[in-house]
């Protein structure tokens, strides 16, 4: 094997490794809100979507990425070289900023997760009744978020840095790999915690998670002392004609950019259909028409379809397909999907269907937008990567840019959407002078007694499902609006524009 290609194999894996990781930290977040939620259905959709927040590192990352993407001097020197050749001084001057940050960084998250270790099931139990102890909980999830994004910024640019421009879709295809191989960690936790929570607990996942973050970190080195990045002295003087522009004039030239504009048009629109999936879900869950092991379950089926379809299709659809038609065409249909799973919901979602409904109904839709999302996902790596090369010094920072804006196109439609659930439920409740909770309303045992005392329930059951109802239609008329005004015509503009339109812009 030739010393390229051993570099290729070593840089892919290693880069996998590091999103693995990724998945691993988001998947803890999905792993304590479902747990909690299995064992609590209670539990309010306010406070569903406060542990959700955390995950808006993911959303906000661009405005700490330009600390990441140029500086570093903070705490190890810039490196100079006076000769080609001469090795640099000092032993972490031989490193690249990136992987100086990757390091610490993930050492970072290895010391959080033996903070969640140190706390265990009493401490996520105690979360429920304790608000203070809830804001803990938060807390430490918050700074596992935050340290996990940072990695983000660093290893987004590592990935397309250490790869041939014409391989950029393979930078996509790691990350959609890894990160779903990582959160499958945390799903196929919830399933056996649900079956044995004392020999699968929240401090065995805890300690196996800080284990993975310190293995990864230690790859890194290996990588970074087998195939370094080139130096930033280096590349200024002999790769690019032009000094770097500062951080404001930067800014500026992304804003005039069209082609960033319509990346953004998209990343942000794309979402809102999608906003109520998660409270379906845990609506369900709360029925008692399905478990959260069952829907972990699931997102396990869902991974492996998503890794599948990425790493033997969508190298090919690219190839076929340009990637701003596949974000066009596949959008549209997360609208069928979601339509059918929130009229599947209020018309047959019921504790008489718990049998049937997850295999027959849930499972089929959640495959069905996991393709729908694996070809989406890679095909906006490639757009993103586009846009990213005509900013040669500060790749870095427009890819966690759009990668930032793509996630608040997700979180935002659906934390509003939990936050609302909740508002209608008191408000419905207060109408009555009732409680109109779901677990309540469809908890076993005053179904039991209902259907004892031959009683009819206090109020319709779409009285219950209001919720639900209501936030549907809202998401979905705000959707299909986004949709025609924003993401289509600029899915049609990165379609139709020429390379030499989209030229480097700190070239001209």
């Amino acid at each position: 094997m030739g010393l390229v290609v051993k570099n290729h194999v070593l840089h892919c894996l290693v880069i996998g490794l590091l999103y693995f990781c990724q998945g691993v930290v988001q998947g803890t977040i999905t792993v304590m809100l479902l747990i909690l939620l299995q064992r609590h259905p209670d539990l309010s959709a306010a406070d569903q979507a406060t542990l959700g927040l955390p995950m808006y590192a993911f959303s906000f990352k661009f405005v700490w990425a330009p600390i990441l993407d140029r500086y570093y001097a903070h705490w190890s020197p810039l490196p100079t070289i006076a000769e080609e050749g001469e090795v640099p001084r000092g032993f972490l001057a031989r490193f690249h900023r990136r992987v100086q940050w990757v390091v610490l960084l993930q050492f970072l998250m290895a010391l959080d997760y033996l903070v969640l270790y140190m706390g265990g099931d009493d401490f996520l139990e105690a979360a429920v009744t304790s608000r203070s102890t809830f804001f803990q909980l938060w807390l430490i999830l918050a700074f596992l978020a935050f340290f996990n994004a940072s990695q983000d910024i660093a290893v987004d640019a590592w990935a397309v840095e250490g790869l041939p421009q014409e391989e950029a879709a393979s930078a996509g295809l790691l990350q959609l790999v890894g990160t779903l191989c990582g959160a499958t960690i945390g799903n196929l936790f919830v399933q056996l915690n649900y079956t044995d929570p004392v020999l699968f607990s929240i401090r065995a996942f805890c300690l196996s998670s800080s284990l993975i973050c310190v293995v990864a970190a230690v790859a890194s080195v290996i990588l970074a002392l087998e195939d370094p990045l080139p130096m930033e002295s280096l590349l200024s003087v002999c790769d690019t004609p032009h000094a770097p522009k500062n951080l404001r004039e930067t800014l500026r030239d992304l804003y005039k950019s069209h082609g960033m504009r319509d990346m953004v048009a998209i990343s942000l629109t794309r979402g809102w259909p999608l906003a109520t999936w998660f409270l379906t879900v845990s609506r369900l869950i709360s029925m008692h028409v399905i478990t959260a092991a069952t829907y972990a379950r699931f997102r396990i089926y869902s991974t492996i379809l998503q890794v599948t379809l990425a790493s033997l299709c969508s190298s090919r659809l690219l190839k076929r397909f340009h990637a701003a038609s596949i974000v066009q065409y596949a959008s549209g249909m997360d609208f069928l999907f979601s339509i059918c799973a929130s009229l599947c919901f209020v018309f047959i979602a019921d504790p008489s269907a718990r049998d049937w409904y997850g295999s027959f109904i849930l499972l089929p839709l959640v495959l069905c937008m996991t393709m729908l999302n694996a070809f989406i996902f890679v095909a906006n790596v490639s757009l993103s990567s586009v846009q990213a090369r005509r900013f040669p010094h500060d790749i870095g920072g427009v890819l966690t840019l759009l990668n930032a804006l793509g996630n608040i196109g997700h979180h935002v439609p659906s934390t509003i959407c939990m936050y609302s659930a909740h508002i209608i439920v008191s408000l419905a409740s207060s109408h009555v002078q009732s409680d109109t909770r779901y677990a309540n309303f469809y908890a076993p045992a005053a179904v039991k007694e209902r259907q004892a005392k031959h009683e009819t329930p206090p109020f319709s059951p779409y009285y219950v499902k209001l919720d639900v109802i209501s936030l549907s239609i809202f998401f979905f008329t705000v959707g299909a609006i986004l949709r025609y005004r924003f993401l289509v015509p600029g899915a049609v503009f990165l379609k139709t524009t020429s390379e030499s339109e989209l030229s480097p812009v700190l070239m001209k």
